[in-house]
């Protein structure tokens, strides 16, 4: 079962000093949500990590580019950063990416 946004205890998240978000294209319920939640997130001062993992569907879905303002470290190999940006060429890929 996907987690969705409102499964999710802001408030409690908040309070964190660091928050890792992984395997984003597995939660798709929340894909789509993961800019305004790291938004909030930003907002309370806490650092965020980000490893999409792979995209079992392939669709790579770029509402997650969004979200790349948001992070402090993002932890794609280099297939993954390609496949996020939508490039064939790493240094493109890794530009686009890049927050």
């Amino acid at each position: 079962m996907s987690s969705k946004a409102s499964d999710l205890d802001i408030d409690y998240l908040a309070r964190t000093r660091h928050c890792h978000l992984s395997s984003s294209y597995l939660q798709r319920a929340l894909t789509s949500a993961i800019p305004g939640l790291l938004a909030s997130l930003k907002g309370s001062g806490i650092t965020i990590s980000l490893d999409t993992n792979d995209d079992p569907d392939q669709t790579w879905d770029r509402c997650i580019l969004e979200a790349l303002q948001y992070v402090d470290i993002l932890l794609p190999n280099e297939r993954e950063a390609c496949l996020l940006a939508g490039q064939n060429d790493l240094a493109v890929g890794n530009r686009c990416t890049a927050a």
